[in-house]
């Protein structure tokens, strides 16, 4: 009777250990895997990340400092991308999911970094995907989130969580959707980021990307800085008038030193490994479909300058549609000369 016993408990322990092993695989590989010191060290940095996108988000900036903030820039890279003229940014790459999922609407999708969470609401609202879960380290952003998603009536479709993506339990959830956008380069080890995107989501499940996929750290080649302070010094010096400094303008490019993301700027995220992301992208996906979207022109010697530009304004309209013509041209005849990119990727 002993004995039987002890066959029993032998098989039942055992298959116990396994299940709880099972449903905490993502958690316990992190914990194994790191020693207490790393991870008081990750996350400390991702408290700061944080707090920097927080502060971010709050302060008060140029109103057009960026491409992002350019309609003009946004339609030319909507248009490159699926030959769509809208000026909301990843439009190109919505319309490009839509056509490859053929009627088929995404179940639950996961967003890592959401910022303040409207790429993932376009998608909602577009009825891509049905359910988002949301991650984000900033606080501010978190409130915002919850706050659009109520005013939406979206409130039912978005769970946003405070917290590291890569310690939550997936194990009985089923994701057919990986949502990086402008977030896949803050990541502190790219390959494990999209290792994990891989093992997260379902057979036939999407991946899908529109990030920033340059040199990590913004360490450009010395044949793109000429490139972009040979633009700097073709522009009449009225676009090159600085909207930090009064009285100040943008000189020549130069590369910065990768320490002052860690010290002075305080997001240790910054472009941190951003240089993997299209290897590693290959890697786990190779069937995925890339298309570079240029902007070593529009984000790298205008980044900045937008401000500067009316976009009512014939002329500058003018100046601002063949610097973008050459960005194209750029990226698809030269080598590292597309710091962006989107991609689409069937499991």
């Amino acid at each position: 009777m002993i004995s039987i016993l002890k066959r029993i408990a032998g098989y039942i322990i055992p298959y116990r250990a396994y299940l709880y092993l099972s449903k905490h695989k993502y958690a316990l590989k992190q914990v194994f895997g790191l020693n207490k010191s790393q991870i008081a060290n990750i996350d400390n940095r991702l408290q700061n990340v944080g707090i920097f996108w927080s502060d971010y988000y709050i302060s008060k900036r140029p109103k057009r400092e960026s491409w992002w903030q350019s309609d003009l820039v946004k339609r030319h890279v909507n248009i490159l991308v699926a030959n769509v003229d809208s000026n909301i940014l990843s439009d190109g790459l919505n319309s490009l999911l839509l056509k490859r999922l053929r009627g088929k609407r995404l179940k639950q999708g996961v967003s890592v970094g959401c910022g303040n969470g409207d790429k993932e609401i376009r998608l909602l609202q577009l009825n891509v995907v049905e359910k988002f879960i949301l991650f984000e380290l900033s606080e501010e952003m978190v409130r915002v989130v919850k706050d659009k998603a109520i005013r939406l009536n979206l409130a039912d479709r978005i769970e946003i969580r405070l917290e590291n993506a890569f310690l939550h339990d997936f194990t009985d959830v089923k994701i057919d959707f990986i949502h990086w956008n402008n977030s896949l380069h803050h990541m502190f080890d790219v390959p494990a980021a999209i290792k994990w995107s891989y093992d997260i989501l379902e057979s036939d499940g999407v991946f899908y990307m529109d990030d920033y996929v340059g040199p990590t750290r913004f360490q450009y080649s010395e044949k793109a800085i000429h490139i972009v302070n040979e633009i700097r010094d073709d522009l009449p010096h009225k676009y090159l008038k600085s909207q930090y400094h009064d009285g100040q303008y943008f000189g020549h490019y130069i590369n910065c030193d990768p320490n002052i993301f860690e010290t002075a700027l305080g997001d240790p995220s910054e472009a941190v490994d951003s240089g993997r992301i299209l290897k590693s992208l290959k890697d786990y996906f190779p069937e995925a479909e890339i298309i570079l979207t240029g902007g070593i022109i529009y984000f790298v010697a205008l980044g900045g300058l937008y401000e500067n530009f009316d976009e009512k304004n014939e002329k500058d309209v003018s100046v601002l549609n063949t610097l973008l013509e050459r960005d194209k041209n750029y990226a698809q005849s030269l080598d590292d000369m597309s710091p962006y990119a989107v991609a689409l990727a069937i499991k």
